[in-house]
């Protein structure tokens, strides 16, 4: 009962911090791959 219990309550911190989770996810996300373009533009403009 007792870990149960213990398991619902963390899946309730969970739910309430995922759209935290899920907005520093996309920010990652976002920047790394606005940074991989940029690289690869400068790159494309090097061979050219």
């Amino acid at each position: 009962m007792a870990p149960s219990k213990a398991w619902q309550s963390s899946l309730e911190v969970k739910r309430q911090h995922a759209p935290v989770f899920i907005h520093i996810y996309i920010t990652f996300t976002c920047t790394n791959y606005y940074a991989g373009m940029k690289m690869w533009v400068e790159y494309s403009n090097n061979c050219k």
